[in-house]
């Protein structure tokens, strides 16, 4: 019987852990927190690298440089551009 675990055991009922589904569902769950966790840090660095803007602006011209990507003025609001 090929076990995931190294427990001495015959029967699926001498080891409740190594039941089939429960290990399927606990690395759905770990993925599940895995990408909640990864989508929230994105968001958060997006929204600390945006927290100066927007700024009123009548043209281009009006808006600062900005070190990492570029930033436009749209609808006369600067906004910074990542890509």
């Amino acid at each position: 019987m090929n076990q995931p675990y190294p427990i001495d055991c015959e029967t699926e009922e001498d080891c409740p852990i190594a039941v089939a589904g429960k290990e399927k569902n606990m690395v759905k769950t770990l993925k599940f927190v895995h990408a909640i966790i990864y989508f929230f840090s994105i968001f958060l660095v997006v929204a600390a690298m945006n927290k100066k803007y927007p700024i009123d602006c009548e043209t281009q011209e009006d808006c600062p440089v900005a070190e990492a990507g570029k930033v436009i003025c749209y609808e006369k609001k600067c906004w910074r551009l990542l890509f």
